[in-house]
Formats: C-alpha cells, structure tokens, sequence
C-alpha cells in the first residue's frame, strides 16, 4: 500500500481510501486513483459516485451513533422494502429484482438476517422450493429505527431546496439513471 502511494504521489495522482463498515469486524477498502489536472472528476458519474459515497458514510455514521451496529445498508434495504410490502408475499427473486444484485449475494444477507432475529423464511403449501420472507418484531422494530435516521438524513440532505427543486433533481436523477441503463440494452 505504501509503494502505491508513494508512486501515485510522484506521478501527481492522489488516492482516495473509501472503507466501508460493513459490521464492527469487516471492512472493505475501495482505492479510486484522480489525476487532480483531470477535470473528469466534475463529470457527472463522479459527481453521482461521491455523493453516494457521501450519503453512505453519513447513513452508516448516523446508525452507528444511534447503537445500530450489526445492521449494513443492504439490510436496511430488505427491512423498508419487507415492511411496504407485508401485505403480500415477498419470496427471495422478489428481493433479487428489487436489490438488482444476485442470489447468492442475498442468501448470505438473508442467512445473517434470519440468525440475528429480523426475518423469517418459511415455507408456501403451493410450492416446496418457495420460502416467504417475513419480518419478525424485531425486524419491524429495527425498519422503525432506521427509518426515523433515514428521515433525519434526508430531510437535512434536501435543506435549503424548494419543493421544485426537489422534484426536478429526482426527475433529472431518474434520467440519468434511466440512460446509463439503456447503454446495456
């Protein structure tokens, strides 16, 4: 690591050390290399990428501050999307499209998610190879929790912004999104 360091610094570049808490015992280290004489960085992926890396490091510190230490954001994620949909059944493929990540991905975070008390699977009378997922009342108590810090967060996120500004950066936000998309079709 000090030899990347050091022969990024003589070529002018700098390194960004981002490390995710993902829980109290493992953490991930993500390197970006920036040429500071590359404007590239006020291009719009870059822009996108730091406030995302931003709003993260913020959630996670906020949750932390708050006790919350052995939930990650993916679960955050399952808890809210487990909680607006507790009138119909929710299986893992639903989790899968909704995460945009793969199964294996979340059979470990449901694995973990259930051993802690969040979740539970359990078996549908029409299909034996279906688990539903549900939230135990920890898990509502633990959405109930992040949500308020979520709340907190984005309401300090959007000060300062009219009710149009708001509306415009989520459409703006959307197409961009909505183009990147595209490239892969």
């Amino acid at each position: 690591m000090k030899n990347l360091l050091v022969s990024l610094t003589k070529k002018k570049y700098c390194c960004i050390i981002y490390i995710d808490c993902l829980n109290k015992n493992n953490y991930k280290e993500v390197f970006f290399v920036i040429d500071p004489e590359d404007r590239d960085q006020d291009r719009i992926g870059c822009i996108i990428k730091n406030a995302d890396l931003e709003i993260k490091r913020t959630m996670l510190f906020l949750l932390r501050n708050d006790g919350i230490d052995e939930v990650t954001a993916t679960h955050g994620f399952i808890l809210g999307y487990l909680s607006d949909h507790s009138d119909k059944d929710i299986f893992q493929r639903d989790l899968e499209a909704h995460l945009k990540i793969g199964r294996s991905s979340v059979t470990t975070v449901l694995n973990l998610m259930e051993k802690n008390g969040y979740v539970t699977r359990s078996l549908v009378d029409k299909d034996a190879r279906l688990r539903k997922i549900s939230l135990t009342e920890k898990g509502r108590a633990m959405n109930l929790r992040i949500r308020k810090i979520i709340d907190r967060m984005e309401s300090s996120l959007l000060d300062g912004l009219s009710e149009a500004e708001i509306n415009q950066l989520c459409e703006l936000i959307e197409r961009v999104r909505s183009n990147a998309e595209k490239q892969r079709s």
